[in-house]
């Protein structure tokens, strides 16, 4: 008799699946993951069909009443940025990083021609057949694409633009050449070197007055930093009180990786709610939940019983941000002592206290100081 033979059977027998079990663990079919919409608009401008992709915050999707903000952004095809831009909008509406925005992704067809100008660089037009597009694609997003996102979904006046590299060198050119199409212009590693660098040499002439803000960041590729830095410069000096500008080095970073992790410092700076209802986490006088008052005493309650132990806090804070509004579908992040939480908690840092001591309830706001408001 084989002992040890009968031993590992017996362990096959208790911790293996049964022959049953494995003939009732069966898959369903699969079916497409959507995490948006996509449509095409036929161009007259630029005589060609274009693929949009449209990402919208949940919030969004639950109102039924909610207008947003637009961020467009070049590069927004499905084997492009969208994705990763998509999933980073996702969770910094959620935690409460940045206000709602619905992402309007276009998608390439001759990415050289649409994003870059006239150049007089011989140079710059051997990178592809056709360059120095960017006037007629602007006019396509002016007049045909974002006509067609205003009718479609329920958005409000303002909106942003977000590119990197040749995007990024679309962005700045509009900034400077049709300031008044967007709010805000984000640019990480935009190609300034373009056309013998025209729109850094010509910046300070193309400043105006059009109220507008800019967010420039670089990673180390020493030519693009060097072009931006030098432009970053010259808003300091020169740039009038109409512009807001950030400029952001980011030299651990390359040129193949800055998108995301710039993306995620601007979006945190440039987009950053102003409020409560603004994040998202809680609902607007308008629509007010009776019972939203329920929960964040709960969640009161409960700061109160936190003790001196960190990771008891850290958990309990935790516990804290799954919280959800009933019938909202919102998560709460309701503390009632904020010092107290945030002191020796770095991770604590990214919560929101609701300040109960108005007499109207249904204007909850926020109530902290601006030495705890890191989101």
């Amino acid at each position: 008799m084989n002992v040890g033979r009968i031993g590992i059977l017996s362990m096959v027998a208790a911790f293996g699946p049964s022959s049953a079990q494995a003939q009732t663990a069966r898959a369903s079919g699969a079916s497409p993951l959507a995490i948006g919409e996509t449509f095409t608009v036929d161009s007259r401008v630029l005589g060609e069909t274009r693929r949009i992709n449209v990402y919208a915050p949940a919030l969004y999707i639950a109102s039924g009443e909610l207008r947003v903000p637009v961020l467009y952004m070049p590069d927004g095809g499905i084997g492009e940025d969208f994705l990763h831009v998509a999933g980073l909008m996702q969770v910094l509406v959620g935690n409460g990083g940045m206000r709602p925005f619905l992402l309007v992704g276009i998608e390439n067809t001759a990415r050289r021609r649409d994003l870059t100008g006239p150049t007089e660089n011989a140079q710059d037009r051997t990178i592809a057949p056709v360059v120095g597009g960017s006037a007629a694609f602007r006019q396509f997003l002016r007049a045909e694409l974002m006509p067609v996102i205003s009718e479609r979904y329920r958005t409000t006046g303002e909106a942003a633009i977000v590119g990197e590299s040749l995007a990024g060198l679309f962005v700045v050119e509009t900034f400077f050449l049709e300031p008044e199409l967007f709010d805000t212009y984000i640019a990480f590693d935009p190609s300034l070197w373009w056309n013998d660098a025209e729109l850094v040499a010509r910046a300070i002439e193309r400043m105006g007055g059009v109220a507008r803000t800019i967010y420039l960041a670089n990673s180390n590729e020493p030519v693009i930093a060097g072009h931006t830095q030098r432009l970053a410069s010259m808003f300091a000096e020169r740039a009038p009180s109409s512009i807001r500008w950030h400029y952001e080095p980011m030299p651990e970073e390359s040129h193949a990786t800055i998108y995301h992790p710039a993306a995620l410092r601007a979006f945190r700076l440039m987009f950053k709610p102003d409020s409560a209802v603004e994040r998202g986490m809680m609902p607007g006088p308008r629509t007010f939940n009776p019972n939203t008052l329920e929960v964040i005493r709960r969640a009161e309650a409960k700061t109160h019983s936190f003790d001196g132990n960190r990771n008891a806090r850290l958990e309990r804070l935790d516990s804290l941000q799954r919280l959800s509004l009933p019938g909202s579908g919102c998560a709460v992040y309701a503390m009632a002592r904020p010092r107290f939480l945030l002191d020796g908690v770095p991770e604590a840092r990214r919560t929101i206290r609701v300040n109960l001591s108005r007499a109207n309830e249904e204007q909850i706001s926020e109530g902290w100081g601006r030495s705890d408001a890191v989101v």
